[in-house]
């Protein structure tokens, strides 16, 4: 079904095509998470790999990954040549930091003691552990929740050398999908020609729930349908300081987003993700040309987790017809919203509204927007909780 903005007039109005998401400015987003890694005493239960909870942190929001599973694994793979474990998911001084540390030239052993599997977890297991390389303990967080459309963002700083492979992603798919958002990415492989300033994004997706090829069906494989590479600009920080990096993820629209600004965005509904999912911070050393090159121990560190949810009231129509109705409107994706009065509705001077409906958006009576006063108008699809 089409979406439209009517407008009657001239006037001073935003769009929001490829614009700066305001979270402060725009009242339709209620905030779900943000975490600062700040409480005293925070630290993993290597019983279960999840948060403990404290009187200063109450609520538990992550585990200590080891892939996205329950029950919890330890998981490598073919790339990934290290076991993730609690001990290397550190708080310290205000931030948590995913350690990496190279532990020789043998490969590691959960039998002979190099690392910990959950205890007393029925189907923990260790996933390709015999595989060669694992030679690296390290760091992965995973949500507890799941997730569904949105706005995320992280505030960290990650080692950028060869082999370093640092990423924060939603994972999560359907019944019979495979769906994956990776929100910025660094790997060698992807930075090549600048590895302090090289990153990439991108969505993974799979109608038929396979991720690695088939060897039954070589077509049957996720296809990553939004891979972009990025470049910081040289007048900026590299990438082992603070940076931001974010995703607005809606039914209809993908936005990437770095320091604040759109980078890149994606529209082709067939292949946006669907299904809610967690939220992952990964650090891993990555093998992607055969060797290894880095034998060190280094760390990503995050300063905080975001998120965001719009409000919806999807079913509603609104009519701002006087003065009262445009100061007392509780802001919502609406399903229409009509914007105008018989007499000519004035809104106050240095207000600022912005409207989200799922249908249509109509000036359909006179209206004036004094200067100073500021309105964005935006149609797109309901972002009902999945």
């Amino acid at each position: 079904m089409k979406k439209f903005v009517y407008l009657c007039g001239i006037m001073f109005i935003t769009m929001n095509i490829m614009a700066q998401i305001d979270l402060v400015e725009d009242n339709n987003w209620e905030e779900i998470l943000n975490d600062g890694f700040i409480s005293t005493g925070r630290g993993w239960d290597t019983y279960s790999f999840n948060e403990l909870t404290s009187s200063e942190h109450p609520t538990i929001i992550w585990r200590c990954s080891c892939g996205a599973y329950y029950p919890c694994t330890v998981f490598t793979d073919e790339y990934h040549h290290q076991v993730y474990q609690p001990s290397h998911c550190v708080f310290e001084n205000d931030v948590l930091s995913l350690i990496s540390e190279y532990k020789g030239e043998d490969d590691l052993s959960c039998t002979n003691g190099d690392y910990i599997l959950p205890q007393n977890i029925p189907g923990a297991i260790c996933e390709n552990c015999e595989q060669p390389h694992n030679n690296y303990l390290s760091g992965m967080i995973q949500s507890l929740p799941k997730f569904g459309f949105g706005y995320y963002e992280i505030c960290f700083k990650t080692p950028a050398h060869r082999d370093a492979h640092a990423c924060f992603w939603l994972f999560g798919g359907g019944p019979e999908s495979y769906e994956e958002i990776d929100i910025m990415e660094y790997s060698n492989a992807d930075s090549q020609d600048d590895m302090l300033h090289g990153y990439s994004s991108g969505i993974w997706h799979n109608p038929n729930g396979v991720y690695v090829f088939d060897s039954l069906d070589p077509n049957n494989h996720a296809i990553n349908y939004a891979k972009e590479y990025y470049h910081l600009p040289s007048n900026v920080p590299d990438l082992r300081e603070y940076h931001t990096f974010g995703l607005e993820w809606m039914p209809d629209y993908v936005k990437w987003y770095r320091d604040g600004n759109v980078v890149s965005e994606y529209r082709n509904i067939e292949h946006i993700p669907q299904y809610r999912k967690w939220l992952l911070v990964s650090y891993a050393i990555g093998i992607y040309y055969g060797n290894l090159t880095w034998f060190g121990t280094d760390k990503l560190i995050i300063d905080y987790i975001k998120a965001y949810k719009l409000k919806t009231d999807c079913s509603e129509d609104v009519f701002i017809r006087t003065t009262t109705d445009w100061q007392n409107y509780s802001a919502s994706v609406k399903h229409s919203i009509s914007i105008g009065s018989t007499n000519g509705l004035i809104v106050p001077q240095n207000s600022n509204h912005t409207f989200r409906a799922a249908e249509s958006i109509s000036i359909d009576q006179p209206f004036e927007l004094p200067q100073g006063a500021k309105m964005t108008l935006i149609v797109q699809e309901c972002p009902e909780n999945l």
